[in-house]
């Protein structure tokens, strides 16, 4: 079985919604058939074109694709959906994956600009429409995502057994990153790191050990810097930092073992590296489709996963995202 655990949508009559409510932070104009995103140019037609998509996972033999929401709509700058927001494009990605002809699981969206509703909101979606898991960015709008507020989330999709899918939005911005695609290529993967890093510091995966948190694009700059988060927790005089060890009794990088990673690193050597840091359990493949900063045909991925011994090929492929699955329905 091959299941891929990255993979974005939003339907068109969402986007259309989108285009008439710029103040949810996207930046869309309708051309005909076609959206254009401000900064980024024409969104790729298979985000909201079911038909491409199916054919696509029929043709390379893709069992199931999770899927989420673009990334904006996780979060933008200084907002994060409320209720009411999350309901609807929870809806919308409930609507595609049941006309998915079985391809597809979906990921909901948490409405974390209403941290007391968020969980609530959280668990009635998977109720309702059967998703397997959350779609989350690096932060909650204003607010970090290791925030004390957020507890009852996380409580809730480790009760649950849900993906939490962290996957990078355009949290800030910095004049020196916007030339050169380097917003997508280089501040995502940071930012991924940042916010993960956080959730392990402040001990929100010591608190929850069963959480599945999955961090895309490798993981982002993590699996690299996670050793000089210990050379910072080990510093026992001058650099000690009390805050280091206030919610956490083991170094950073030992919650990395909490912590699964995709396959969308596009090298052989990345890819070594993340089997070697996470272990062959913990690494999934992930596409990032549609989208062509990503690997959406896994013709990065593939042909090194295909080299992999049998047994573990087989879990990086979808043995390690079913186990998931399989806990979260009891199996």
């Amino acid at each position: 079985m091959i299941i891929d655990v990255h993979s974005h949508l939003a339907s068109e009559e969402l986007l259309d919604f989108l285009v008439a409510h710029p103040e949810y932070g996207n930046k869309l104009e309708r051309r005909g058939k076609v959206f254009f995103a401000e900064g980024y140019g024409i969104l790729d037609p298979p985000v909201y074109d079911l038909g491409m998509r199916i054919a696509s996972l029929k043709r390379r033999k893709i069992d199931l694709q999770l899927v989420g929401p673009l990334n904006t709509l996780a979060h933008w700058p200084g907002g994060a959906p409320d209720a009411a927001y999350a309901r609807l494009i929870n809806k919308h990605t409930a609507k595609m994956v049941a006309d998915g002809e079985g391809r597809l699981a979906g990921l909901a969206v948490v409405a974390f600009g209403a941290p007391k509703e968020a969980a609530y909101e959280l668990e009635r979606a998977v109720g309702e429409y059967g998703f397997v898991g959350a779609h989350i960015g690096i932060s909650a709008g204003t607010r970090p995502l290791d925030d004390p507020l957020h507890e009852p989330v996380w409580s809730v999709a480790e009760k649950l057994g849900l993906f939490v899918y962290m996957h990078p939005a355009n949290e800030i911005y910095y004049d020196r990153f916007k030339d050169y695609t380097l917003n997508t290529v280089i501040l995502w993967p940071t930012e991924t790191c940042v916010a993960a890093s956080r959730m392990i510091c402040a001990g929100v995966l010591e608190r929850h050990p069963r959480l599945n948190l999955v961090l895309s694009h490798g993981g982002g700059t993590l699996p690299y810097l996670a050793v000089r988060l210990d050379r910072a927790w080990e510093a026992p005089k001058y650099e000690y930092n009390p805050a280091l060890h206030k919610h956490i009794s083991k170094r950073p990088s030992a919650y990395l073992k909490q912590i699964c990673v995709d396959t969308c690193v596009f090298g052989a050597s990345h890819l070594d590296f993340l089997m070697t840091t996470f272990g062959p359990d913990r690494v999934m493949f992930g596409s990032d489709y549609p989208f062509e900063i990503g690997d959406a045909e896994g013709k990065k991925a593939l042909p090194y996963i295909k080299k992999l011994p049998a047994a573990v090929r087989a879990k990086v492929l979808g043995g390690n995202a079913q186990r998931v699955l399989n806990r979260m329905r009891g199996a």
